[in-house]
């Protein structure tokens, strides 16, 4: 007999049925481009369920569209964002930076020589000067670069963000465009935001979430939203990607207007006070994982969610799970991060005793 569905993540769920004598039999399916997987196991739903409150939901984002390592596509393009969204996501990541005019760009890095055929900062520049910039594949390997010079316009153009949020918001699988904002002058910064969220409507509004730096950008936000109805999401980042582990209130407390802790579960570069000794006791694993269990205690009990970036090391995923956040970034194919956590509540639900009472 059927008993219940339990929702893990996009595509990832839990179904169990009762059998004789009280037990259960848990199915943990996985939708994949083949078709559905699923795993096998007689479980006692009790057992079961307690697991589950720490197991998800959780949603992906594609750090920078797909790209990078084995692709052609240059991150941070059109092609790299719909690269992501067929691959299975329906949350992608970007980065922007504002120009003198206030328009939003989309780039990892503000000076343009490394990734593009221009040579010019956006801050330094007017939105009509980055018109025939285009973005290169490969710009770490100077070779390649040199060899494309005359074949620039095979690559993607730079990209406004209203160019590439307007783009998107036809697409039925994006759930929500995650814009890093990289600039960190609060004046230009306003201008910038305000002209971007009045070009858009209160319902496209809910399909954008901003990464911010400052927590003036966050009251910036939560007014407009306020004044104008819209939904725009705010995650705010700590410093340097680490503050939230060792600064909890400063983050979780409830007189924050953001609804998301941004936090790096990478080499710890944000936990800094001041001198570089503390990243060595961040990177010993048990002073990581001290950190990281703390903080997701505190989390339990504030209305915040966590974002996780950037996670693209099985091992990584494999540890995080437990913690369960609400966001966690990668660069990996979606379908890899999936078959993670399948494999990982496979080995983990392998020894359960006792049937859900329902």
């Amino acid at each position: 007999m059927f008993i219940s569905t339990l929702s893990l993540s996009a595509d990832l769920f839990i179904e169990w049925s009762r059998l004789e004598n009280n037990r259960c039999e848990a199915l943990i399916g996985i939708e994949l481009d083949s078709g559905k997987r699923f795993g096998h196991f007689s479980e006692q739903s009790e057992y079961l369920s307690e697991k589950s409150k720490f197991l998800g939901p959780v949603e992906f984002i594609s750090h920078r569209g797909l790209c990078g390592k084995g692709k052609d596509t240059p991150c941070n393009t059109i092609d790299a964002v719909e690269e992501a969204l067929y691959s299975g996501y329906a949350m992608v990541e970007i980065d922007v930076w504002n120009t003198i005019d206030n328009v939003f760009y989309v780039s990892h890095d503000n000076n343009l020589k490394a990734a593009t055929n221009c040579k010019s900062k956006i801050n330094e520049s007017y939105s009509k000067d980055l018109e025939n910039c285009r973005v290169m594949r490969s710009p770490l390997i100077p070779e390649l670069k040199i060899l494309s010079k005359k074949k620039y316009s095979n690559f993607p153009s730079l990209t406004s963000l209203n160019e590439m949020a307007q783009y998107f918001f036809d697409e039925n699988s994006l759930k929500s465009l995650v814009v890093d904002i990289k600039p960190r002058d609060i004046g230009s910064l306003k201008k910038s935001l305000s002209g971007f969220m009045s070009s858009l409507s209160p319902e496209n509004s809910g399909k954008i979430m901003f990464i911010v730096k400052d927590k003036q950008i966050v009251e910036f936000i939560s007014s407009y939203n306020l004044k104008n109805s819209t939904n725009f999401e705010i995650a705010l980042e700590g410093k340097m990607g680490g503050e939230p582990l060792t600064n909890h209130q400063e983050y979780l407390g409830d007189k924050n207007n953001h609804d998301i802790v941004s936090l790096t579960y990478g080499l710890g570069g944000g936990i800094v006070f001041g001198h570089l000794g503390f990243h060595k006791r961040f990177q010993s694993k048990n002073n990581k994982g001290k950190l990281f269990r703390k903080y997701f205690e505190s989390q339990r009990s504030s209305d915040k969610e966590t974002m996780l970036w950037t996670l693209n090391k099985k091992k990584s995923l494999n540890k995080v799970w437990r913690f369960k956040p609400a966001y966690i970034m990668s660069d990996l194919p979606y379908n890899q991060i999936i078959e993670t956590q399948l494999n990982w509540l496979e080995s983990h639900l392998n020894n359960s005793t006792f049937c859900h009472n329902n």
